[in-house]
C-alpha cells in the first residue's frame, strides 16, 4: 500500500485496486495513526482515508478542535473531490458524531453521500450521554471528576493544561460549540418520468 498525507489532511493508504474510499474519523484525543493497524488488514479493493484532526500529530501547530460544526463545514468542502467514487464513513466514539454530522452536511448540500456509515463506541445521536458534561466545571470540580471519571489524577495540572483538558473533554463529548440533534427537512428531488420518452 501506498501511505501519504494528502494536503486536505488524510492519512491514505492507497492500492491501485482501490474500489471504494473508506474514511475514518477517529476518537476526540486520537489521531489518523489510530487506524494505522487497518491499513494492512484491509481488502486491497479498499482504500483507507483517516481523517487527521487539527491540533493532533502532522497538526500539532494548528488549534485544537473546539466546534463541531465547523469541523464537518470546512470537511465537506476539503473532501469534495474524494467523494466522487464509492465511499463509506467509520466513526469512532467522538469520530463517529462528525461521521454522522458529516453526512447530514453532504446531504443539506446535496452531494453524494456515504453508502454506509458505520460507527463505534457511541450512544445514537438522539440517546442522552450516560455521564454528565463535566468540561464547565470550576477547576477543582473538573479535575475530580476527570479523577473519578477515568482513574486519572490531574489535581496538580496547571490551569493552562486544565483548561486544554476540559477543552477536549467538552468536545469528546459533543458539548463544545456542537451539533444539536434534531430533524431536518429533507429536499426530495421529482424525478422526470417522461425523459425517458
Amino acid at each position: 500500500r501506498d501511505i501519504r498525507i494528502d494536503p486536505v489532511k488524510f492519512l491514505r493508504a492507497s492500492t491501485s485496486e482501490a474500489q471504494v474510499r473508506l474514511f475514518c474519523f477517529p476518537h476526540a484525543g486520537g489521531s489518523a495513526s489510530a487506524f494505522r493497524v487497518l491499513m494492512d488488514k484491509l481488502d486491497p479493493r479498499i482504500e483507507l482515508c483517516a481523517v487527521q484532526y487539527p491540533g493532533r500529530w502532522s497538526r500539532h501547530r494548528e488549534r485544537c478542535l473546539t466546534d463541531v460544526s465547523e469541523l464537518v463545514r470546512s470537511a465537506a468542502t476539503g473532501m469534495q473531490d474524494l467523494l466522487r467514487d464509492r465511499f463509506a464513513f467509520f466513526g469512532y466514539s467522538f469520530g463517529a458524531l462528525i461521521a454522522f454530522e458529516l453526512a447530514r452536511e453532504l446531504r443539506r448540500r446535496n452531494l453524494r453521500g456515504p453508502e454506509h456509515l458505520f460507527v463505534g463506541a457511541r450512544p445514537s445521536p438522539q440517546s442522552q450521554l450516560r455521564d454528565a458534561p463535566i468540561h464547565r466545571l470550576p477547576d477543582a470540580q473538573f479535575a475530580e471528576a476527570v479523577d473519578k471519571r477515568y482513574e486519572v489524577f490531574v489535581g496538580d495540572l496547571d490551569h493552562a493544561l486544565t483548561r486544554d483538558a476540559r477543552q477536549r473533554a467538552g468536545a469528546q463529548r459533543g458539548r463544545v460549540n456542537g451539533p444539536a440533534f434534531g430533524p431536518e427537512k429533507v429536499r426530495r428531488r421529482r424525478r422526470n418520468y417522461f425523459a425517458a420518452l
